[in-house]
């Protein structure tokens, strides 16, 4: 039998980043004249980059610099201000020892997600890591399509993606696989039920619960 999958998000599933991210926000906004409320930003981690600035009021036009000032904080210091969520290394040890293959799909620039899982001691647990190019505009769908890509296009029957925001919901439903939705995260129980989450778990204790004992041994 083929070895059973877990896609992780990143911000928000596996780590939080929340003030690193919101950092960067706030200089990009700036570098465009706009003044947002903080609460208003936060509903905004998760998705691309680009379309959660345009989703703040930033427009078209604005983008390019909205991003080089975003980026120029995140690459010094944004990207380290981030820890793991209570109980993922723990979960990510168990579902590899139980035989289960895990990789990234996050919507972060790809090596921004390798910096953040070698800093945090995280990147040995995964095979693969897919995320946005340099010019951050890929959809969360088109990166799940290339972490499967990387691992050989696995059996869908026998896959998962886990995530927090109703995104990454949408983008295991483009390609035809079980969300299972992080309510620890930045979207919260509501908007991943919305979303149509497969399944919902509010622990990564429960997450790998869910997997070893109920998903990947009956598919």
């Amino acid at each position: 039998m083929a070895p059973f999958v877990a896609l992780f998000d990143l911000d928000g599933t596996l780590v939080d980043s929340q003030v690193g991210i919101l950092a960067g926000f706030r200089r990009a906004l700036r570098a465009v004249g706009h003044d947002v409320e903080e609460s208003a930003i936060r509903h905004w981690i998760g998705p691309p980059l680009e379309q959660s600035l345009l989703e703040l009021g930033v427009s078209p036009t604005e983008i390019p610099t909205a991003i080089t000032a975003y980026r120029a904080y995140y690459t010094g210091a944004g990207v380290y201000e981030c820890a793991p969520f209570d109980g993922i290394e723990a979960m990510l040890s168990a579902l590899r020892d139980g035989g289960v293959v895990l990789a990234v799909a996050t919507a972060k620039l790809v090596d921004f997600a390798r910096t953040i899982l070698e800093h945090l001691a995280l990147a040995p647990y995964f095979s693969a890591v897919a995320g946005a190019g340099q010019n951050g505009l890929v959809d969360k769908s088109v990166i799940v399509g290339d972490a499967l890509e990387l691992l050989g296009f696995p059996d869908p029957q026998r896959t998962v993606l886990v995530g927090d925001r109703r995104h990454d919901v949408a983008a295991a439903r483009a390609h035809e696989i079980p969300a299972i939705g992080a309510t620890w995260g930045y979207g919260g129980e509501d908007e991943l039920r919305a979303a149509g989450a497969t399944h919902l778990v509010r622990s990564p204790a429960e997450l790998a619960t869910l997997v070893l004992t109920e998903l990947a041994p009956t598919h």
